[in-house]
């Protein structure tokens, strides 16, 4: 997954800050830009978003190009997945386990239910993939909130029964059978009260909530006429003191109605705590997100050091960043349609490793994307895993910048992930590793954008790229510390949260007066549909910018040692993974000091 809009949205809060000009105002969505264009392979996708079946090709596709094998998303639909054959083959089981002497038989019907399993979880993957390409087809919200209400009860059933057998006398000949990843998530699993299904439904039914809420127009009104986001981008008759007061009060507007639905999260996420047997939603989250690679204080000596020695050279690279260039770069992607990205990618993921030039093709010929901008589309980026398929989906909604082309670099790194580790997506989604896979990929890139434009920005789509992974650090640390402190707040209100943002925005440059209250954290998605994940994105940037360091001298090796971390597969933690690829813990004494003399080496240099 890739954040959305950080810079743009530092660069808002800049300009209103500073009162700059606004050729250089960045529209929430740029309606302006032609959007009326149909893209052949994204269509082709969305419209088998009815109400139609789940089928799956007797036959999968062999490409022609790459060899692989795959299913067109063309040929795949949904109809509701019956649970039937599923709950008999799992009482079936619990007979079996009940009875000793049966371990040959147990273990075997085992494996069988995890693969069935698959379907349910595919149903999953197609319910929450269609939803987000229309939030506004209410069919798909419902129907996942209803399969998932099934999943719940019947993943209960498949935990208990699976740590019974690791438990039993059947433990021995399990763990013989059993691969560790297998054990482990087993293991790792935490008893929970009788209402956690119902506590999981209503946090799902409020992250929806929040992208209906969040996808409607706000508007404010200039001397008597109503104007959007957008229409205050593109009115230069507005002058910037107008400007900044109407964009202030659309997004108080969007904080009222988007805040009172984050309290209502945090309220529903303390009692997921406490029915896991947690003292708070933090030490949930840690414990379940972040595979116990570090914990929160970790987190927050790290965010310190952040602070101390990296905070000022970004701001520095920042404000001495050429913007002005930048905008014409783009104004270049502005008009692109998606096939034409593609093609101007497509040529280079080869010269980083063979694979990636294949899977990226495998991706084309299933058409496994969907990169048009819709209205109806949720605002995010991500990269799902379709189960039973065994081929993983990117989703992103553009927003007519250069920001697009490496948000395609930075999701087809999570995809080819996923591809090379269909058996062990439980490596591929440790957030702190994959978010490595995706910016690692963003960063062995910036060196071929000089080629791509034919010099015309030299290294400055490679700076800009830079500057976007030192975002991702500061405004990692940023909301880990926002919302650690949020959620350890008894009842909070609007206004407090509001409050600690402001004082937060000052302490990590975004404004100057640490009182002013601070609004636009409501639009960032990850507070709501993915809390404490933004701190993967600080921990993994740094090794991902050791690889880039490495490429400065040695680009092949640097390929070798990525390609190395992608199919890392069971090497265990975070950290363990990161030394045996050869690259430095972040959390390693003087890491960051040391990244921060090299990036301010780079910048004086180019």
């Amino acid at each position: 997954m890739k954040r959305k809009k950080t810079i743009i949205l530092t660069l808002i809060l800049a300009l209103i800050l500073s009162g700059c000009g606004h050729a250089v105002k960045v529209p929430a969505a740029a309606e302006s830009v032609n959007t009326e264009y149909t893209d052949d392979t994204f269509m082709s996708s969305e419209s088998k978003i009815t109400e139609s079946s789940l089928t799956i090709p007797e036959e999968s596709v062999q490409t022609a190009q790459t060899g692989l094998v795959g299913t067109d998303f063309k040929e795949i639909s949904y109809e509701p997945y019956d649970t039937t054959e599923l709950e008999n083959m799992l009482t079936k089981a619990e007979l079996l386990y009940s009875f000793s002497g049966n371990t040959e038989d147990l273990l075997a019907l085992f494996d069988q239910i995890l693969e069935e399993e698959q379907y349910l979880l595919l149903s999953c993957d197609l319910l929450s993939l269609y939803g987000d390409m229309d939030i506004t087809n209410t069919y798909y919200q419902e129907e996942y909130v209803s399969v998932m209400e099934s999943f719940y009860e019947i993943d209960d059933r498949i935990y208990n029964l699976g740590i019974n057998i690791l438990e039993s006398d059947y433990g021995d000949d399990a763990r013989a059978i059993w691969d560790s990843g297998r054990i482990a998530y087993f293991e790792s699993y935490y008893e929970a009260g009788e209402n956690i299904n119902d506590l999981l439904i209503q946090e799902k039914q409020l992250i929806n909530e929040y992208y209906l809420a969040a996808s409607e127009v706000y508007t404010t009104k200039i001397n008597g006429t109503d104007y959007t986001l957008d229409e205050l981008y593109y009115d230069m008759s507005i002058t910037d003191e107008e400007y900044a007061a109407a964009y202030d009060d659309i997004l108080q507007q969007e904080n009222i109605v988007l805040g009172e639905i984050f309290l209502e999260l945090i309220e529903i996420r303390q009692e997921i705590a406490a029915s896991y047997g947690f003292d708070s939603y933090i030490d949930y989250c840690y414990a379940s997100f972040n595979d116990n690679d570090f914990s929160p204080e970790q987190a927050a000596s790290f965010c310190n050091e952040v602070k101390d020695s990296l905070l000022d050279t970004y701001i520095s690279f920042y404000n001495d960043f050429d913007w002005e260039s930048a905008d014409e770069l783009d104004y270049d992607i502005s008009g692109m349609i998606v096939k034409d990205q593609l093609d101007l990618l497509r040529p280079y993921f080869g010269k980083i490793h063979p694979d990636l030039q294949r899977y990226f093709t495998f991706m084309e010929e299933n058409h496994l994307y969907s990169l048009i901008y819709n209205t109806k589309k949720v605002d995010s980026g991500y990269t799902v895993f379709l189960h039973v398929y065994n081929e993983p989906f990117i989703f992103n909604q553009p927003v007519f910048l250069f920001y697009d082309l490496s948000t395609i670099v930075h999701e087809f790194g999570h995809f080819y992930a996923y591809c090379l580790n269909p058996e062990n997506t439980d490596y591929v989604s440790n957030t702190n590793l994959s978010e490595i896979h995706s910016q690692g990929l963003e960063l062995l890139f910036a060196g071929f954008f000089n080629e791509i434009f034919e010099t015309k920005y030299g290294s400055l789509p490679g700076k800009y790229l830079l500057l976007n992974t030192l975002d991702s650090i500061v405004s990692g640390c940023m909301y880990d510390e926002f919302q650690q402190e949020v959620y350890q707040l008894d009842d909070p209100t609007l206004e407090e949260i509001n409050a600690i943002y402001g004082r937060l925005s000052a302490e990590y440059g975004l404004s100057e007066d640490p009182d002013i209250p601070g609004y636009d954290w409501v639009l960032t998605n990850h507070n709501y549909d993915q809390p404490f994940y933004y701190i993967s994105y600080a921990v993994s940037a740094i090794p991902a910018l050791e690889i880039w360091e490495i490429s400065q001298e040695d680009f092949d090796q640097a390929c070798s040692i990525y390609n190395d971390l992608v199919t890392a597969g069971k090497r265990g933690t975070f950290e363990n993974t990161l030394q045996a690829c050869g690259l430095q813990s972040p959390f390693a004494e003087r890491r960051i000091d040391e990244l921060t003399q090299t990036l301010a080496l780079y910048f004086e240099n180019h």
